[in-house]
């Protein structure tokens, strides 16, 4: 079974009040497209659409992915 990378989207989107409309509307980025990437079922893939939502939610664009769940082992 492979595994889905999981995001902070929703909890951050949530955390500053906004709803996944206005999130689409201010970045960009279609409804579908967050709403996949928020419940799992895809996985961001396209960067520049991770860009703008991280815009949009005045994050750097690495605290949207939960990097625990996409199983990379990193050389420190």
């Amino acid at each position: 079974m492979e595994a889905k990378m999981k995001t902070f989207i929703r909890a951050i989107r949530e955390d500053a009040g906004m709803t996944r409309a206005k999130l689409s509307e201010q970045s960009g980025v279609p409804i579908a497209t967050i709403a996949n990437w928020e419940q799992g079922r895809k996985a961001p893939n396209d960067l520049c659409r991770l860009k703008q939502v991280a815009k949009v939610l005045h994050v750097p664009i690495d605290t949207l992915i939960d990097w625990d769940s996409v199983g990379l082992e990193y050389d420190e």
